[in-house]
């Protein structure tokens, strides 16, 4: 027995050996087992660059109608949050509908270049019969 096994009481077989040639046959085979799915899935398509990915960009095209969107809906416009949103609506729900872009610029924080930065993403339907802001 060496240092790390004679505290431990391990039996030890006729051989002088810890594990039967059999466990250690086992073991192998289970070692082996483990490296061949390691390399696989990495062969078969399970490893991706992370740089590759972050280069695909997807261009997303949609359109907000100003009149009737949430503040969620105009918070994805480029250069409108939260905050600027609310003044939309409020603005909206004051002052009546948006006919065309250049009326966003009588919101506070909303100028000329801002409505030109979103300008295609706009839409501006006319008020349904229905509708309670007319």
């Amino acid at each position: 027995m060496n240092e790390t096994t004679r505290d431990q009481q391990l039996d030890r077989d006729h051989s002088g050996r810890l594990l039967r040639f059999a466990d250690q046959r086992s073991v192998a085979g289970l070692l082996v087992l483990g490296l061949v799915v390691l390399l696989s899935s990495r062969w078969y398509g399970g490893y991706e660059r992370l740089d590759e990915v972050a280069d695909e960009r997807v261009a997303v095209k949609f359109k907000v109608d100003v009149n009737r969107a949430g503040q969620a809906e105009l918070g994805l416009l480029p250069g409108i949050g939260p905050t600027l949103a609310g003044r939309i609506i409020r603005s909206r729900q004051q002052e009546g509908w948006f006919l065309q872009p250049a009326q966003l610029q009588r919101v506070r924080g909303v100028g000329p270049r801002k409505v030109q930065q979103m300008a295609s993403y706009l839409v501006f339907y006319p008020p349904a019969e229905e509708d309670p802001q007319r």
